[in-house]
């Protein structure tokens, strides 16, 4: 990462992102998210990260509750990790996260995309300070 300052839990990020590329080395690209879902959550418990997998959030507009909306991972409490197994992540993908962050009022969530050759290439993070989230930096 290029600025560890500007980005919260960079430590807890750093153990997400490893648990990830594990993952990715073992199985490689080509399968859909629920398979690469199911491994990171084994490769979350052996490492001694706690996730809520398929973590319902709510999502609020105008500071009241009009629903839910499931997140592949929260871990520790903290970081929401979004999986894809996409050919290129679309700027919708971004966004995506970056609204998930407003309404759960999480500072940092990384979106995973597995159906890369180098996963760093599939991995972006975004980061909410004050109001708008912003997407910060590719591993």
């Amino acid at each position: 990462m290029s600025d560890t300052k500007i980005i919260p839990n960079h430590e807890l990020i750093t153990k997400i992102v490893a648990a990830a590329t594990e993952v990715h080395a073992t199985l490689g690209p080509g399968f859909n998210d629920s398979i690469y879902e199911e491994a990171l959550a084994r490769e979350f418990t052996c490492r001694g990260l706690k996730n809520q997998r398929q973590a319902e959030v709510p999502v609020i507009y105008k500071d009241m509750q009009i629903g839910r909306h499931s997140l592949n991972f929260i871990v520790e409490g903290t970081v929401l990790v979004e999986l894809r197994a996409e050919a290129n992540l679309a700027d919708i993908h971004t966004a995506q996260i970056c609204s998930y962050l407003k309404t759960t009022r999480r500072k940092v969530a990384i979106l995973v995309n597995f159906n890369t050759v180098k996963l760093k290439d599939g991995i972006k993070i975004a980061v909410l300070r004050g109001a708008e989230p912003s997407v910060v930096d590719n591993v």
